[in-house]
């Protein structure tokens, strides 16, 4: 059966795809599997054959992978990386900036907002004017877009923190937050301490 429609498996919640496994009739084995494709060897679709090969079932039939485009990487002297990501085509674009610290690990900050509903004097993002609050998976996306950048340009870096400072207000959009939040920390998932996520 191949639907019309997929369901994106990013936006899905560790909780979610628990319960999408379950009715597609599928182990605890496969759940673990699909976790650690999905945030741990962070793949996209095109490389989702390969992870029917790993849950053996036709997953793609009626799912995919869709992770944010990154349309533009601007890198600093000082390793800074600031990526600007395609949403969709009724926003702005959404920014993520990836901060070294001094332990050579990096400091992720998100977006949760596609510009904000807030005119803050100090900030230029409220002059985009508001355009949408950014699902489960447009933020989630950001970190395993990043996670793979960074695994390609310096090989061994990782991101141990996570700041929402980025695009928009976090609290106005809470019920996606927290759910993000959810499958940042999970262990399952990627595995980021709730003590080193800042909103």
């Amino acid at each position: 059966m191949i639907l019309e429609w997929k369901i994106n498996l990013i936006n899905l919640s560790h909780k979610s795809l628990k319960k999408f496994t379950v009715y597609l009739g599928l182990d605890d084995i496969v759940y673990d599997k699909l976790l650690g494709c999905l945030y741990k060897e962070c793949i996209d679709n095109c490389d989702i054959r390969m992870l029917e090969y790993h849950v053996n079932f036709s997953i793609a039939n009626i799912s995919l992978i869709k992770l944010n485009y990154c349309r533009k990487r601007m890198f600093d002297k000082d390793n800074t990386v600031k990526l600007l990501f395609d949403i969709d085509s009724s926003c702005v674009g959404v920014e993520s900036v990836l901060i070294p610290n001094r332990k050579g690990h990096y400091t992720l900050c998100l977006s949760s907002q596609s510009g904000c509903i807030l005119h803050c004097s100090f900030c230029s993002t409220g002059n985009l004017g508001f355009h949408k609050n950014l699902v489960h998976s447009e933020i989630v996306s950001q970190v395993l877009v990043a996670k793979n950048i960074l695994n390609r340009v310096f090989k061994s870096k990782v991101i141990t923190n996570i700041v929402f400072m980025g695009m928009g207000e976090p609290l106005f959009n809470l019920n996606n937050l927290i759910v993000s939040i959810e499958t940042l920390s999970h262990h399952a998932c990627l595995g980021i301490s709730k003590n080193k996520i800042t909103v």
